[in-house]
């Protein structure tokens, strides 16, 4: 019997492996960035909070997901995927509709665009079926307007849910006079009911109101689901002592790219940590430098532990207040910020330990503003590569890094008949050198290379013996002195991946 485990990967690999046409590209933008208020401090205590006082941008942690087609413009050709809607959050999408010129939310609005950048537009945030169909009445057409496709939740907190109110009396604004197209959101069972109290005790909307404007789909944790092109997993995430048990991050595949959304978390007690390896865009929400779990909230201190163990190449930082680091000032010894940061300073001590710890160049931590822009296209490292290109690009070494959980190094001195490899997983480092490296070609085509371990002075090193096995795109590696075991797993490789290793294997060792 299959696993959930193995069946989560199953997905996890087709979702990342899938061949799309090369002109649509993934598009995240940033429309929040900030915590509630009330973690900001002041303006006499806290360099953050007049930093945002004199930027003027106040909304709430908040992103989007796009894919869009360059070369297509129609109703099907885009998608929009809106995680959490706190304060602010409908004004800054609405700017960076028009920003990126997203037609396909924007075409609604007929002559009224120039409202864009104030208030709100009066009508729905998201049509399920075809655009309103009252072609007769103008004014009625150009008040129905989609913001998004799909609204993923992330939990109840205020902060990620405050402007869910306001679209439902856009809603309700409009039910007299056109059909009713509901909001589709995605959120945990837990989840629902805690929005569902929240808006009958501080608004005057009833539960019909509510059930009438929004379409709830219930995430379960540890499961894939679809959102129109989008393959998603949520993870359970842990809040705090005080805090609601309903709260989620979310790993989004699309187009041979992973993005996760993970703000407001201090640990994932359930996750499955191959499925979190090797995103191309992490999004981390921290709010202190330092650790504080009476935040609730991971620190920037144990970020870096993260982007480490899920080899993040690129990550994004939100939701920094930096309030509760004040707390340091009474340890002397203490040598780390002892004050909220602003957005630069923040950055540069994020730099200076990048460097510091040998990790600059590798990893790419950005403390994120409003509005800010990540893009990539679609077909990017999807369409084969040559021989003749990839055998241009190999030498005597070669960095891989799996589907999975693996960074592998290999090192070929064929002058003193020596191979070193190196196996990175999320706790450990293996570092092996081994002697006399010999390949051998099977009758099905796959490669094997064998080596003999390193002669000490007192004992010798394990023996090593690495499969290519191009049909499962697996690299079966076992490490083994005598008859123990030293390393031994099967680790999954993308089909560019294992073309560039093969390639390897035959330049090097043939």
């Amino acid at each position: 019997m299959t696993s959930s485990h193995d069946k989560n990967i199953k997905n996890l690999s087709q979702s990342l492996s899938d061949d799309q046409p090369g002109q649509r590209e993934v598009i995240v933008r940033i429309n929040g960035v900030l915590p509630d208020k009330r973690r900001l401090g002041n303006q006499q205590t806290s360099e953050r909070y007049a930093e945002i006082l004199q930027s003027g941008m106040e909304t709430n942690t908040s992103c989007s997901i796009f894919i869009r087609d360059t070369k297509q413009n129609t109703l099907d050709s885009d998608f929009h995927i809106l995680f959490d809607l706190g304060e602010g959050v409908i004004g800054s999408v609405e700017k960076g509709l028009s920003d990126l010129g997203m037609e396909k939310y924007l075409s609604e609005r007929g002559h009224n665009q120039s409202n864009l950048h104030s208030t709100p537009a009066i009508g729905s945030p998201l049509l399920l079926s075809s655009p309103s169909s009252n072609t007769e009445n103008p004014a009625l057409q150009s008040r129905d307007i989609r913001l998004f496709d799909a609204l993923l939740i992330s939990h109840s907190h205020e902060d990620h849910i405050n402007d869910l109110s306001k679209l439902i009396l856009r809603q309700n604004s409009i039910a007299d006079h056109a059909p009713m197209n509901k909001i589709r959101a995605y959120c945990t069972r837990t989840c629902k009911e805690y929005i569902m109290k929240d808006l009958l005790s501080r608004t005057s909307l009833t539960r019909n109101n509510i059930e009438e404007c929004i379409d709830f789909q219930v995430v379960t944790p540890n499961e894939f689901f679809n959102v129109g092109p989008f393959s998603i997993i949520a993870f359970q995430a842990y809040h705090g002592i005080e805090s609601s048990d309903d709260a989620v991050i979310y790993v989004v595949n699309i187009l041979n790219r992973k993005i996760i959304v993970g703000w407001d978390f201090l640990s994932l007690p359930e996750a499955n940590e191959s499925i979190l390896w090797n995103p191309d865009l992490l999004i981390l929400g921290t709010e202190t430098y330092n650790q504080h779990p009476e935040t609730g909230m991971i620190s920037i201190t144990e970020a870096y532990d993260l982007v480490r163990r899920w080899n993040a190449k690129e990550c994004y930082i939100v939701h920094y207040s930096g309030l509760k680091d004040i707390d340091e000032r009474s340890n002397q010894w203490f040598r780390g910020p002892v004050k909220p940061m602003s957005s630069a300073e923040l950055q540069s001590t994020i730099d200076s330990h990048l460097k510091i710890s040998g990790a600059q160049g590798k990893f790419r931590i950005i403390v994120a503003e409003e509005g800010m822009i990540w893009t990539r296209q679609g077909n990017e490292n999807l369409q084969p590569t040559t021989s003749d290109k990839v055998e241009s690009e190999i030498g005597s070494s070669i960095e891989i890094e799996s589907l999975e959980r693996y960074v592998l190094k290999v090192e070929n001195d064929d002058k003193i008949g020596k191979l070193r490899l190196v196996i990175e997983d999320n706790i450990n480092r293996y570092d092996m050198v081994f002697e006399n490296p010999k390949l051998e070609k099977g009758k099905d085509n796959n490669y094997t290379l064998y080596a003999l371990g390193e002669k000490g002075m007192l004992a010798k090193g394990p023996d090593l013996v690495l499969e290519l096995v191009k049909d499962l795109s697996v690299l079966k590696i076992y490490v083994t002195k005598g008859r123990k075991a030293i390393f031994h797993d099967d680790i999954l490789l993308g089909k560019n991946e294992m073309n560039r290793f093969e390639q390897y294997l035959i330049l090097n060792f043939e």
